[in-house]
Order: structure tokens, then sequence, then C-alpha cells
């Protein structure tokens, strides 16, 4: 049986909505676009081993993302705002997909209830893929690799990195204009004669001596690829753990689906 895990927001008094659950294998992934109902088609969004954001936004529009996108993506969180005007930390429900379809867990974040069985989360506070993981051991992972992005990023001094990325393009672009200054004038691009000068004098190396620029790129390089380094083993730990749990077999069909009503006001 699919299992739907209902948890309200801590702030709230509890469910308020009520909602069926229904529907069948030919409704679309997503239906009612601007209406107060959600409808999930699993056998057409089930993955092993993943996850599934679900957003609405000031449209009523309902707005999925898979998950690994917010472990993946390096401005996710300015995407969605820029694209579809949500808070990407904020999703409404987070689909976690187990190694079988019938290890399903919807995790709702706000205020919202169901006329499937569901359970309360002891402790709602708590990220949702974790709550999914207490009734699926394989979906640890999902926070695991989540965890590493977010403990990755914090070592990463993003300015930093930046300056690094701009002091190695003005070295590299002087060592162009060195380059192109040394042909015949016939030789040169049309551009060079106009813009060499401006280039060179708004280059980071009017700022900073040039063997201070090659030390600071060489040591937030290094730094990076060894944040780098530890992530990607941090995650590759994460999908193997996952892909060892032995689930029981799957009872689903391939035409499982529900509806959920949009969250209520708190």
């Amino acid at each position: 049986m699919t299992t739907i895990l209902l948890t309200s927001d801590p702030k709230a008094a509890g469910f308020a909505a009520q909602c069926a659950v229904a529907g069948t294998s030919s409704q679309p992934v997503l239906s009612d676009a601007g209406s107060q109902t959600l409808t999930l088609d699993l056998a057409s969004v089930f993955a092993p081993l993943s996850s599934l954001l679900i957003y609405q936004d000031f449209l009523g529009r309902w707005i999925t993302v898979p998950g690994s996108e917010q472990v993946d993506s390096k401005d996710f969180v300015a995407w969605m705002q820029g694209a579809y005007g949500v808070n990407a930390q904020a999703p409404l429900f987070v689909l976690c997909c187990g190694n079988s379809i019938d290890r399903v867990a919807l995790v709702a974040t706000v205020p919202t209830s169901c006329t499937l069985p569901y359970t309360v989360a002891a402790n709602p506070k708590r990220f949702a893929m974790t709550i999914a993981a207490d009734l699926y051991p394989e979906l640890a992972h999902l926070q695991a690799a989540y965890k590493a992005k977010i403990d990755a990023m914090s070592q990463i001094c993003i300015p930093d990195a930046v300056m690094a990325l701009e002091q190695q393009v003005d070295l590299l672009t002087s060592a162009v204009l060195e380059l192109f200054a040394a042909l015949p004038a016939a030789q040169q691009p049309a551009w060079f004669a106009a813009v060499s000068g401006d280039l060179s004098q708004a280059g980071v190396q009017t700022l900073i001596p040039q063997d201070a620029m090659l030390a600071n790129i060489v040591a937030v390089k290094t730094q990076v690829r060894a944040v780098q380094k530890a992530y990607l083993a941090a995650s590759q730990s994460a999908m193997t753990a996952a892909a060892a749990v032995t689930a029981p077999p799957s009872s689903a069909t391939a035409t499982t689906s529900g509806t959920v009503a949009a969250p209520t006001a708190s």
C-alpha cells in the first residue's frame, strides 16, 4: 500500500482541508492547474530512490521539480524564485520514492488533510526527507546528499571564489593581449586597438600584485577542489548505502494514483 505521510506546520493546530484520494492511470501527472486539487499519477512520476518537490505559485499553478535539482543545481534558489516566484526552500509537498512503487511517502509541509490513513510526525520540524526515511530506510540517502551539499557550500566563500576566477581570467586576458600586441597591425583583431587599453586598466591586476593574484588563485582553487572531492565522496556513499537497502516485494500496480488538497492558511 502506498503510504501518504502528512505532517502539519508546527504553528498550526492540525489538518483543516478535506480532500479525497482518487483518480485513474489515465490522469496526467499534474492536473487541475490553478485549482485546489493536485493530482499525482505515481506510475508517471515514480523513480526509485528519488524525490519530487511540489510547489504552488502565486497563480495557483502546481510546480514540480526533481529533488535532485536541489542538490545538483548551483543556483536552484535563484532559479525557482525568478522562474516561478516560489520559495525554493519551502515546497508544499515532498514526494519521496523508495525502491519500489509501494514504498512512497508524500510529506506535507503545511496544514492539509487526507482521507487516506496518515501519520502526524512526532517532530514536524524535521526535514521532510528525514521523516520519510523513518518509514523507508533507503530514503536516508536523499537527506545525506542534501546535507553533503550544505556542508560543502558552507565551506566555500562565494565572493572569494568569484574573485579568484576573475583574477585567473584577467591573467589570461593579459597574456592574450600581449600575444595580439606582438602581431603586425594587419593581423590583429579589429577590436584590439579600441579595447586593449581599457581591458588592461580595468583588470584586477591594477589592484593586486601579480604574485599575490597567483597565490590567491592557487589557494582558492585548491580549497574548492578539496571540498568538491569530499562532497562527491559523501554523495556516492549515500547512493551506495541506499542501493544496498532491500525492499520487500512490491504488491502495488503501475496505476497507483491519488489527489491531495491544496494547503490551507494557518
